[in-house]
């Protein structure tokens, strides 16, 4: 899709990117929750998502990835997913989900592009 979008002048909207909160520090470190455990509709999609991607310990690889980077730059995991899709040049712009009044997190997402970016050396560790 990307080479089609570069050749068309097209640009995506990243929309999950993530994961209904899945990437974040919530779930990082923890047991695979149980599907009563998810309490939405997105919750269970996002995690049938992780469950085709791989298994949960591989999906805690990645969230341990992210937490060093975020360390790393004195930010979230949250900030860094965002921040690697949305410097991918075939990216218009990344959706980030809210649920107002139970999870906003507008300044945690204004730290996003606090930090100079991604290096080469990070972005091949993701």
């Amino acid at each position: 899709m990307v080479p089609w979008c570069f050749q068309n002048n097209v640009k995506l909207l990243a929309y999950g990117t993530l994961l209904g909160g899945f990437i974040s520090e919530k779930y990082f470190d923890k047991h695979e929750p149980k599907h009563v455990e998810l309490n939405t509709s997105s919750l269970a999609e996002y995690k049938y998502v992780i469950d085709q991607w791989g298994e949960w310990n591989l999906f805690q690889e990645l969230l341990l990835v992210l937490k060093r980077l975020a360390e790393k730059y004195g930010i979230s995991i949250s900030n860094i997913a965002v921040r690697y899709i949305a410097d991918n040049p075939a990216i218009g712009t990344v959706i980030i989900g809210a649920r107002l009044s139970i999870a906003e997190h507008i300044a945690d997402n204004s730290r996003t592009f606090s930090f100079p970016g991604l290096d080469a050396d990070d972005v091949s560790l993701i």
